[in-house]
């Protein structure tokens, strides 16, 4: 069950936050029901970058039980997905992938 949290600059254009969930559960077959995904706004005023770029940051939570290539694979396609999503260059896009060990998720009153 990936859990996505894009952080962003307040838009200039309209994000399609339910076009990426779907499309991603499209590409990669993941039942959509297994797929959690939060925006969070930023001020630029809120914030630094010091190379200017990484406008979009991307969070991914995912058991450590997939795969590698299903991580990477995760990884690249929800960053390819992002540029059209959330109108960023590619260079402007920072995909960071936090595993989570089995036995620390509690969902449904149960340790996964």
């Amino acid at each position: 069950m990936p859990c996505i949290m894009i952080r962003a600059k307040k838009p200039n254009c309209r994000y399609d936050i339910k076009g990426f969930g779907m499309e991603l559960s499209k590409q990669l077959d993941i039942d959509i029901g297994r797929i959690n995904i939060i925006m969070d706004y930023f001020d630029e005023s809120d914030a630094f970058f010091g190379s200017e770029s990484d406008n979009l940051i991307i969070t991914l939570n995912i058991s450590e039980t997939n795969t590698l290539d299903f991580r990477k694979q995760l990884i690249q396609t929800i960053a390819k997905l992002s540029e059209k999503y959330f109108c960023e260059e590619s260079k402007n896009i920072a995909v960071i992938c936090n595993l989570i060990k089995e036995g620390h998720m509690f969902i449904n009153n149960k340790f996964k």
